[in-house]
């Protein structure tokens, strides 16, 4: 009956430990996930900021006021327009 008792409690002692270090596994892949979502946030932020950015800088006023200053580029006259075939 005392070997049983003593297999029992191994058992039980090493189902503690298995148990404890899946816990504290556990904790630490819910902060790393937790991390990764922090930085997803953080990166969607950017985009959406890159995005914004972009959109600014693609105004057609601002294009167009760029070319004229740095191209010399004038708007399409009518008489440039050939209807030849």
């Amino acid at each position: 009956m005392r070997i049983v008792t003593f297999f029992l409690a191994t058992i039980l002692v090493a189902l503690a430990a298995v148990i404890y270090q899946v816990k504290y596994e556990t904790r630490s892949l819910d902060n790393r996930v937790a991390s990764l979502q922090r930085g997803i946030a953080e990166e969607r932020d950017v985009i959406a900021i890159l995005r914004a950015e972009w959109s600014h800088l693609n105004r057609p006023a601002r294009l167009e006021r760029l070319a004229r200053a740095h191209l010399g580029l004038r708007p399409i006259q009518g008489n440039q327009i050939s209807t030849d075939d």
